[in-house]
């Protein structure tokens, strides 16, 4: 489960309001390789510091050696695939 390996700074302006949109790629095994912010999001990424450590750590966590093998249905194993995530407080 990504959530234990993400945290966030509770402390940061506004943060309770934030949300982030992540778009990750994982291999055939289900392991998360990529991750990026997408959306509406990436803008305020370039523009805010604290969004941008906020977005940081979310990527951070999906690609976390203890959290990157994500729970897949059996469905989506064995093939590369697409996923979304959104990571709020």
């Amino acid at each position: 489960e990504v959530r234990r390996c993400w945290t966030y700074d509770p402390g940061a302006k506004e943060v309770e309001q934030f949300q982030v949109r992540l778009q990750v790629e994982t291999d055939e095994n289900g392991v998360a390789r990529v991750a990026r912010v997408v959306g509406p999001d990436l803008a305020r990424v370039n523009a805010d510091p604290v969004f941008r450590a906020f977005a940081e750590r979310a990527m951070r966590a999906v690609l976390d050696p203890l959290c990157a093998t994500l729970p897949l249905p059996p469905s989506l194993r064995g093939q590369r695939n697409t996923l979304d995530f959104r990571f709020r407080p």
